[in-house]
């Protein structure tokens, strides 16, 4: 039987030095929808694994950057149907007539931006969810911190990572939305019932970013997050996601121009 040492990570249970735990990679993938507190649990265990070839320092195994890619590719296929559909090159046709592009020139200029815009936006996407990512993740650990919680940097950055794949849901459940309906924003958010609303408007911007139904369970999966990684309450936890919650629906309305959520388009 191999032998191994134990330490004990402040957010977490006791892991072994080998990084195994109960459940895996899939079972949290599966797990952050169905069971996000046990999931949250069993990724604790892997936050802090001693390192065998370097005493004193722990590896952080909790594989927060695939949850970021996962979000990334399907950010990445959504922009590239938007961009490649026949309503998306309206859509720009219309925002460039707009900017003042001549009409004779029009269609060259949409192809040249769709050609060239495509890999430079998927970029950027990928550049935005990483960046995304961490400032979420500095956000719930400061105020994670604020209220006696228990836990390092790397267990809010495994709480922000892992609950992007709520809103990566969001966006895979718009998508054919999008293919049937022909729209290219799709609202899962109190905005339906505001039939007057423009996707510039702050109401819209503000409804869609804070109260999209996607916006709202990665909320409460974050509050079951910093519990757990934490050691904190629920009501103290709450408090955390609600707070981080309240910074990113502010960003999102007043700083984003077409605002929305991260649920998608």
């Amino acid at each position: 039987m191999a032998e191994y040492r134990e330490v004990e990570t402040p957010g977490g249970d006791t892991p072994s030095a080998t990084g195994e735990s109960k459940g895996g990679f899939w079972s949290w993938v599966v797990g952050i929808f169905t069971e996000p507190t046990a999931t949250f649990d069993s990724i604790s265990q892997v936050i802090a694994v001693p390192d065998p070839t370097e005493s004193g320092k722990t590896k952080d195994k909790s594989k927060w950057w695939i949850a970021i890619v996962i979000f990334a590719v399907i950010l990445a296929i959504t922009t590239a149907y938007v961009m490649l559909s026949p309503q998306g090159a309206e859509m720009m046709r219309e925002q460039m007539l707009e900017a003042g592009v001549p009409a004779e020139s029009l269609d060259e200029t949409v192809q040249m931006a769709r050609t060239v815009g495509l890999p430079v936006q998927i970029v950027a996407i990928v550049i935005f969810v990483f960046v995304i990512a961490f400032i979420g993740a500095a956000i719930i650990h400061l105020f994670s911190k604020m209220f006696g919680g228990k836990g390092l940097f790397r267990h809010a950055r495994a709480i922000a990572c892992w609950g992007l794949l709520i809103p990566a849901l969001g966006t895979l459940v718009k998508i054919p939305i999008m293919a049937v309906t022909g729209k290219m924003m799709v609202e899962t958010s109190p905005s339906i019932f505001f039939s007057g609303l423009e996707p510039g408007d702050t109401l819209f911007k503000f409804l869609n970013a804070g109260f999209d139904v996607f916006v709202i369970w990665e909320t409460v999966v974050v509050l079951l997050g910093v519990a757990v990684m934490y050691r904190l309450t629920k009501g103290k936890a709450a408090a955390v996601a609600l707070l981080s919650w309240a910074i990113a629906t502010a960003v999102l309305t007043f700083l984003v121009p077409q605002g929305g959520s991260f649920g998608g388009m």
